[in-house]
Order: C-alpha cells, then sequence, then structure tokens
C-alpha cells in the first residue's frame, strides 16, 4: 500500500474489500449494488451500527480466530 506520506497533499482513491486497509482513510464510502449507502470516518460508521460496522466486526472476528483457515476448514 502507498504510504501517508506519498499520499499528502494528493487525492486517492482506494477500493477495497479489505476494511482495515481503509480504516485510516479521510472519508469511506460504503457501496451497495452501486449505490453510496453510508459515508464517513471508520470512528462514525462503526458508531452508526450499520452495514460497514457489521462488516469490519465479522472480517476482524475472522483474523482473531485462529481456528479459521483458508477456505473456512478446521
Amino acid at each position: 500500500m502507498i504510504s501517508r506520506r506519498h499520499r499528502a497533499n494528493r487525492t486517492s482513491l482506494l477500493i477495497s474489500h479489505r476494511l482495515d486497509a481503509v480504516r485510516k482513510a479521510d472519508a469511506i464510502a460504503v457501496l451497495d449494488d452501486g449505490v453510496i449507502t453510508e459515508s464517513g470516518r471508520h470512528e462514525a460508521l462503526m458508531a452508526a451500527e450499520g452495514a460497514y460496522a457489521r462488516l469490519f466486526r465479522l472480517q476482524a472476528s475472522g483474523y482473531q480466530d485462529d481456528s479459521l483457515t483458508v477456505g473456512g476448514a478446521s
């Protein structure tokens, strides 16, 4: 990923299904079927308890569970 220093004073667009990658972005837009359904900073989106927060927690729990392996097999 490009460092914050390289992005300074520039507009960058990062598209990712991995929500941890966008966590520190100045603005996050959540798309559902091509429509922006939520937008804001990570903290605000988590507090809103919407789709972003639900998906972020779901992804984070997958990284925290050591019993999970690739493909969902244990």
